[in-house]
């Protein structure tokens, strides 16, 4: 996984991954929404941990209820569990198994797209202010807010 985001950061894509970006104190089921409801393509990284757990095949439903593009990259050889199956079975995965990682690469940069690739370079391009999340609820805070707009919650500063 830790290859896989830094190859596609040298590409210029930007990642998310819940497991590094969602910041102490938030709500990390909001975070992730968020995330998936604001990303260019969901990539869903299949392997025996993913496919094992509870949360990966809510955050695929997510990611269809808001129409992302989804792109099944296989890591490691794995069944897929029952909840993911239905919604992955008409999708061409990315196969990294038995494969050269720079092969790969190239199958899921081609996966993403370039205009999808060159929406996520400008909007990860120059200086951009840190993201802020509320810490009661989770949600997204546009710069100079001052009031949490989903849980009403003065922001110190």
């Amino acid at each position: 996984m830790d290859r896989l985001i830094e190859a596609l950061a040298g590409k210029g894509l930007r990642t998310w991954v819940d497991r590094s970006a969602i910041v102490g104190g938030a709500v990390w089921k909001a975070s992730i929404t968020e995330a998936i409801r604001d990303c260019v393509a969901f990539l869903i990284v299949l392997s025996p941990n993913s496919s094992g757990s509870e949360n990966v095949p809510k955050e695929l439903t997510l990611a269809e209820r808001h129409q992302r593009p989804i792109i099944p990259v296989r890591c490691e050889d794995c069944a897929l569990a029952p909840a993911m199956e239905y919604d992955l079975a008409e999708l061409q995965f990315v196969d990294f198994c038995g494969k050269q990682f720079d092969e790969a690469i190239g199958e899921l940069i081609r996966a993403i797209g370039d205009e999808k690739a060159k929406e996520v370079r400008r909007s990860s391009g120059g200086q951009t202010s840190q993201l802020q999340f509320c810490i009661h609820c989770g949600a997204r805070i546009p710069a100079g807010n001052v009031f949490c707009i989903r849980c009403g919650v003065r922001l110190e500063r």
